[in-house]
């Protein structure tokens, strides 16, 4: 900003740097309105309703002359000076006026501190950021509820955002924010220009009522009639000086008013200005382009060329992935037919040794069958042979139990012989009865029976 500059020049290059920045030659409140769609024409027109000094202005001045009118507000006091003439009336809705639009502007200021007491961007982080860093963060930006992307700080911050993102560079981002700093004071500025007419008229109304009482004062007085008209030329003087003292005591209570105001909203500029250079000045790199612009030049080149390099390796791993994707399916089919193959062979020889396995299963279950049968038959000639031994069993015993009566009457004969004097006669004809019971013996099955009778006979020899 050049020295000496007028307010009006100031105000020409802030336009046109809204204009540069992607604002469309409007101040960002407006523009960030018409930006973001999120404010309907009705609510736009209900929010200048609610802006409205001379809307407020002129509901406070109905409501004042009520009170007087009606109530005797403030008694002979406040009508002499507020109610007597058309030009205290004209000056006090002025009054009432221009405080409306500085309570408004006050309320205004005390909204956009607390806006201001929050970041808006994210934290930065441990090292700068490249310029490129500025089109996501106008996106978070973007996704702030409107009220906060309209306040100063948001209008700042996009500014300088815009900035950084057109000029592809963060070397004059100082001088950015100390030129969009500029312009806020100057907007701040013009924003009391209603208040500062409102305080230029009332002295000029002042003025005015004073020539009026004048004029009327001497229109009145009348040489012949001195007396008569006294009480007219009085009034006419009364109605000057009464305007003239309250125009001049509603002006000092407005730029009073005007100062305290304007106060609060420097020192909230002052936050925003604060606020703007802690979220931007050292977050992103600065190569110094600003003092050698060929830096520019070369950094972006540079970054064009990284920018190709990028491309270029993104290209060739997408040709890579691309090769290795055809690579694995090829291999995956291959994998997949050598599977299928090996499947089916393997499904061939396992039916081919189940098909084994059953016609071993069924020629060992013939031969366990046809040994099973060979069994039964030996069990059912044993079954013969063992109930051909129990019959001949059963027969040595019947023989065993004749040749026990036998050997008892034999010992009961041997008994009654032995003192008899044929003892050598009956001993051979026992001899001869053995004999041919051995005989008998000897054709009866059954080597248990023979071994029995033989024992029989030693027996009976012993005795004898």
């Amino acid at each position: 900003m050049k020295p000496g500059a007028t307010n009006l020049q100031k105000l020409c290059r802030l336009r046109r740097c809204y204009r540069t920045n992607g604002l469309r030659g409007q101040f960002p409140a407006r523009a960030e309105l018409q930006r973001t769609g999120n404010v309907s024409k009705s609510n736009r027109m209900a929010l200048a309703l609610m802006r409205s000094s001379a809307l407020w202005g002129g509901f406070v001045s109905l409501g004042f002359y009520t009170l007087i009118h009606t109530i005797d507000f403030g008694g002979a006091f406040l009508y002499r000076y507020c109610a007597s003439h058309p030009i205290v009336y004209a000056e006090t809705i002025l009054f009432f006026i221009g405080m409306a639009a500085l309570v408004i502007r006050w309320f205004e200021v005390g909204a956009q501190s607390k806006l201001t007491a929050k970041p808006l961007l994210p934290t930065m982080g441990a090292t700068p950021e490249p310029p490129t860093a500025a089109q996501r963060l106008l996106g978070n930006i973007n996704a702030l509820p409107a009220l906060k992307q309209a306040s100063y700080l948001g209008q700042r911050l996009r500014a300088a955002l815009l900035h950084i993102a057109r000029t592809g560079t963060a070397d004059g981002l100082d001088d950015e924010l100390k030129y969009l700093s500029e312009g806020e004071t100057i907007k701040a500025q013009s924003g009391y220009a209603l208040v500062m007419i409102i305080v230029w008229a009332i002295p000029i109304l002042g003025f005015l009522g004073t020539v009026v009482g004048i004029t009327d004062a001497i229109g009145n007085l009348s040489p012949d009639a001195l007396e008569s008209s006294l009480p007219a030329v009085t009034a006419g003087l009364g109605v000057a000086f009464d305007t003239t003292a309250l125009a001049l005591a509603l002006s000092m209570v407005l730029m009073f008013t005007k100062f305290q105001v304007a106060k609060d909203e420097e020192k909230m500029l002052s936050e925003v200005d604060l606020r703007a250079s802690e979220e931007l000045a050292l977050r992103f790199e600065q190569r110094g382009t600003q003092r050698d612009p060929q830096l520019l030049a070369i950094a972006r080149m540079t970054e064009s060329v990284v920018e190709a390099c990028g491309k270029l390796v993104e290209r060739q791993a997408e040709i890579w992935q691309s090769t290795l994707g055809a690579s694995q399916q090829q291999m995956q089919q291959s994998l997949a037919a050598s599977m299928a193959q090996g499947l089916e062979a393997h499904a061939a020889r396992l039916a081919a040794s189940a098909e084994w396995q059953t016609e071993q299963n069924h020629r060992y279950w013939n031969q366990f069958q046809q040994a099973l049968g060979e069994n039964v038959q030996n069990l059912r000639t044993v079954q013969g042979d063992m109930v051909k031994q129990g019959q001949v069993l059963r027969d040595v015993l019947n023989a065993m139990g004749q040749l026990t009566g036998l050997e008892d009457a034999l010992n009961r004969n041997l008994a009654s012989l032995a003192g008899s004097q044929n003892f050598e006669e009956t001993l051979l004809n026992l001899a001869a009865t053995i004999n041919l019971l051995n005989a008998r013996l000897a054709h009866a099955p059954g080597a248990a029976g023979h071994e029995a009778v033989a024992v029989r006979s030693a027996r009976v020899g012993h005795a004898a």
